[in-house]
C-alpha cells in the first residue's frame, strides 16, 4: 500500500504547470487545513489531500471509496498518484455548480471567495465566509512552502501564464 508523503505534495503542486499559475497558493492553503498538512488518513493512504468526496466528473484520475471523515462516512476520491490529486482538484472545480470561477481569479482571495459561496463549503453564510477567512489566513504559509509564488499584491492582477501585472 502506498503512503503519500506531504512534501511530495507540495513538490508536485509547485511542479504542475496550471492556467493561473497564482491559484496553487490557494489549491495549497486548501490542502493544509483538509489534510491536517499531510497527517489525515484519507491524504496519506488514499493521496486526497483536499478531502474532496467523488463525483463522476474524477472518474479519469480517481476512484471512490467509502470513509469516514469528521462529518460522517461518505464517498471520497482516492488518487493513485499526488499529480491525479493535483490535477482532479481542477476537475471538480470545473464542475458547473462552479461555472463562472475563471472569471473571478484576479486575486487568491477572489477565487476562495467565489468557489466558497458557490457551493465548495456547506452551510449557511457565517460557515463559508469562517472557511474563507480560515484558507486566507494559510496564504503566507502555502506561499512558504511552495517557495516562489508570491500571493498577489492589491490592486494586481496575474495573467494566465503566472506573470504579476501592477496596475498604477
Amino acid at each position: 500500500m502506498t503512503t503519500f508523503s506531504w512534501d511530495d505534495f507540495v513538490g508536485v503542486l509547485k511542479n504542475t504547470d496550471i492556467d493561473f499559475h497564482h491559484l496553487k497558493l490557494v489549491q495549497l492553503a486548501q490542502a493544509i487545513p483538509e489534510s491536517g498538512r499531510g497527517s489525515s488518513d484519507l491524504f496519506r493512504l488514499h493521496g486526497n489531500p483536499f478531502g474532496m468526496k467523488y463525483r463522476r466528473e474524477m472518474s479519469g484520475v480517481a476512484i471512490p471509496i467509502q470513509y469516514s471523515a469528521h462529518d460522517g462516512e461518505d464517498v471520497y476520491c482516492k488518487f493513485d498518484t499526488l499529480q491525479d490529486a493535483v490535477d482532479g482538484y481542477w476537475l471538480f472545480i470545473d464542475r458547473p455548480i462552479y461555472s463562472g470561477w475563471r472569471t473571478s481569479v484576479a486575486t487568491e482571495a477572489d477565487y476562495i471567495d467565489f468557489i466558497a459561496f458557490s457551493g465548495y463549503v456547506g452551510g449557511d453564510d457565517a460557515a463559508k465566509q469562517h472557511y474563507v477567512t480560515k484558507v486566507t489566513n494559510l496564504f503566507g504559509e502555502a506561499a512558504t512552502l511552495l517557495g516562489s509564488i508570491p500571493a498577489a499584491q492589491p490592486g494586481a492582477t496575474w495573467n494566465k501564464n503566472g506573470f504579476l501585472l501592477e496596475i498604477g
